[in-house]
C-alpha cells in the first residue's frame, strides 16, 4: 500500500491522488472534508447537507469547482466581482473572449438603450454555472445556503 493512499478514514471522503478526486462522493463526504480543512464552518456544512442531501454523487474535484463558482455568482450578483470584459466608446459593455459562452448568444446586443445587457447576464447564475461547467441546479442550492449562513451571522 502506498503512503498515498493510506487513511484511517474512508479513502473516497480524503482524496489523496489525482484519481481519487475523479471518484463520484457524496455532498455529506464532500462536506466533512471541506469541514475539516477549513474551507467552510460547521452551520454553513449544515445548512449545505440539508440542501444537497437528495443530490447525486460528484466528484470531489466538481464539489470543489461548484462551492468556488457559487461563491463567485454571489460575488458578480453583488457586485463584488465583475466578469471580465470592457466598455466601448459608447459607454456599452462586451464580455471579453475568455468570458464570452453559449448562453451569451440568446442575449440582446449591447445598444443605446440597453448597453449592459451582457454584463447583467455575466452576473447571472446562469452563465457562471456555464462558466465553471457545473450543474446550475446544484449551483443555485449552494449559493442559497451560502446566503442564508451569511444571513445567520448577521
Amino acid at each position: 500500500m502506498s503512503i498515498a493512499t493510506t487513511t484511517t478514514t474512508n479513502d473516497a471522503a480524503f482524496p489523496r491522488t489525482p484519481e481519487a478526486h475523479q471518484k463520484a462522493v457524496p455532498a455529506r463526504a464532500y462536506l466533512v472534508v471541506a469541514r475539516c480543512a477549513g474551507e467552510i464552518d460547521g452551520d454553513l456544512a449544515q445548512l449545505l447537507d440539508k440542501s444537497l442531501a437528495k443530490t447525486e454523487e460528484m466528484p470531489h474535484a466538481d464539489w470543489n469547482k461548484t462551492m468556488i463558482a457559487a461563491r463567485e455568482y454571489l460575488a458578480r450578483r453583488d457586485r463584488k466581482s465583475h466578469p471580465d470584459g470592457k466598455f466601448d466608446k459608447a459607454r456599452r459593455w462586451y464580455p471579453a473572449a475568455n468570458e464570452r459562452r453559449a448562453c451569451c448568444e440568446e442575449i440582446r446586443a449591447p445598444s443605446a438603450a440597453w448597453p449592459h445587457s451582457l454584463n447583467k447576464h455575466c452576473r447571472s447564475v446562469e452563465h457562471v454555472a456555464e462558466l465553471y461547467s457545473v450543474d446550475v441546479s446544484i449551483l443555485r442550492k449552494i449559493a442559497r445556503a451560502i446566503e442564508q449562513h451569511a444571513a445567520a451571522k448577521h
